[in-house]
């Protein structure tokens, strides 16, 4: 993020965080550079499912991650999954203009490396100089 940054000074970086606590990255994301935080809002909303262990993770109140956001300088991004029930806090917050980015994700994230994705992604940016920096 560092290096994007340094050597892309005016483009708009969106980082979209798929992690339990997303406010533990919020300080490091800010002073990397990201333009823009989305988190997961299934995440604050504390009802985070971990499917290895088949637990509830209790995470961070939505409006302690927003207000940290913006006390960074960042724009605040959220994004639901699609089977995600929208409450009235999600239409609260859109009301009150403290969301900037609403992205519903139309798949579903993975677990386990699923063939090979993750060798075949570095392998692909492996000769793009935007990832020498």
């Amino acid at each position: 993020m560092k290096s994007l940054r340094k050597n892309l000074p005016d483009v708009f970086l969106d980082c979209h965080l798929m992690v339990a606590k997303p406010a533990d990255f919020i300080d490091d994301f800010a002073a990397a550079g990201a333009s823009q935080f989305t988190f997961h809002y299934e995440t604050a909303k504390g009802y985070f499912f971990l499917f290895i262990f088949g637990l509830f993770y209790y995470t961070d109140d939505v409006d302690e991650i927003i207000s940290k956001i913006q006390a960074k300088n960042m724009k605040v991004g959220i994004s639901v999954k699609p089977k995600t029930h929208l409450d009235d806090k999600v239409f609260e917050l859109l009301d009150k203009n403290l969301i900037d980015n609403f992205l519903i994700m139309t798949v579903r994230e993975i677990f386990h490396l699923e063939n090979n994705f993750f060798l075949r992604l570095s392998l692909a940016l492996e000769d793009n100089p935007l990832w020498k920096i």
